[in-house]
């Protein structure tokens, strides 16, 4: 029979044998299957990969967009980023205060004590600082002057963030890490402002100078 195959294949004749029939089935049957199954598995592919670098684009967008209005909304109310860290400052404060009044706290550990009664001076001194204009006014010039690092934005940014170190090392996570990140943002509030707004408007709007009547006429 294979003879015969070989003859027929020399002469150019073609095999209408059944067991040429079968064997041709056999060979080019997996592959035919193969390719259609394989067809869909790679539209269904590429579908996964559009649809995801679409996604990732649109997250991109709106990451962008969000961060954009973030920015302009702190550049329009520069004043809410100050009173933002007003309200740090008297949280921090009162927290520190209330852990003062645990004596025994000295006695199992004499350094974190410490530590809170310097929380408790930079809490005062930010809401000092940070406070209403016309409440203390000769106190504040005197801490302005004292803590110089106070009158730019750019060094009360890396005063809150140092704040907020501290304040995230304490263990477990409770207040005290929430008031760190609290910090942290403002921190970044601070930033933006120190980058966004012009060096002379900051020194008027940091110091709390007002123009007086004389010189507005």
């Amino acid at each position: 029979m294979m003879n015969d195959d070989l003859k027929d294949a020399s002469t150019g004749s073609v095999s209408l044998s059944p067991g040429g029939t079968a064997e041709m089935t056999s060979v080019a049957g997996p592959t035919a299957a193969q390719a259609a199954q394989q067809g869909p598995q790679r539209f269904q592919q590429q579908v996964a990969t559009e649809m995801a670098s679409q996604a990732v684009q649109g997250a991109g967008r709106v990451i962008r967009s969000t961060a954009n209005e973030v920015i302009l909304y702190i550049e329009s109310n520069h004043y809410s980023v100050t009173a933002l860290s007003f309200i740090g400052g008297m949280v921090l404060a009162g927290i520190s205060a209330l852990s003062l009044l645990n004596v025994f706290g000295f006695l199992s550990g004499p350094l974190s004590y410490v530590m809170q009664a310097y929380e408790l001076l930079f809490g005062l001194v930010i809401c000092i600082v940070d406070g209403p204009a016309d409440r203390f006014p000769g106190l504040r010039k005197q801490v302005v002057s004292y803590a110089a690092f106070l009158r730019t934005n750019a060094s009360r940014s890396v005063f809150y963030l140092f704040i907020a170190c501290l304040e995230g090392q304490h263990e477990n996570f409770g207040l005290r890490t929430a008031i760190g990140f609290y910090f942290a943002g403002i921190a970044v509030g601070h930033m933006v402002l120190a980058v966004r707004r012009p060096p002379q408007e900051v020194q008027q709007a940091e110091l709390g100078q007002q123009l007086s009547p004389q010189q507005t006429v």
